[in-house]
């Protein structure tokens, strides 16, 4: 069976009609913020640091002398950052160790981040091989 050209408008016409509508509601709610509009100058501005700019940052320890450096970050499945991998010691990547530090035991600051991690401590921090991170690593976080 077809339809007479004029119905297929008509049904056309109202759902253009009915998504027009529905995007108005939701820029009534103030919930949504089209794509075109919105800027990452008010995450910043509130304190928001992106992956890029947390990478390589420097490490400073507890006496605040600088340690190392960021050297990953490690999300959940929920893209939530749960822990640091921190490239500490050494001399020119040589000697250098990559400990393992969860988020909430992270301070970021202006000058870089800093962990509880000393030369005492370093093995409670998940000494691993730098190669690759397996969920069993991640479990005492």
């Amino acid at each position: 069976m077809k339809l007479p050209q004029s119905v297929s408008v008509l049904t056309l016409a109202i759902a253009s009609a009915a998504v027009a509508t529905q995007a108005q509601a939701q820029e009534d709610s103030g919930n949504v913020t089209a794509i075109s509009e919105w800027n990452y100058d008010t995450l910043y501005e509130e304190g928001g640091m992106t992956a890029e700019n947390l990478m390589d940052t420097e490490v400073f320890g507890s006496g605040n002398e600088e340690i190392g450096s960021v050297e990953n970050i490690l999300l959940n499945d929920q893209n939530e950052i749960v822990a640091i991998i921190a490239q500490v010691g050494g001399f020119w990547d040589i000697g250098d160790t990559h400990v393992l530090v969860p988020w909430e035991e992270v301070d970021v600051n202006v000058d870089g981040v800093s962990i509880p991690v000393t030369e005492d401590n370093a093995d409670e921090y998940g000494v691993f091989q730098e190669d690759y991170v397996t969920k069993e690593d991640l479990s005492y976080i």
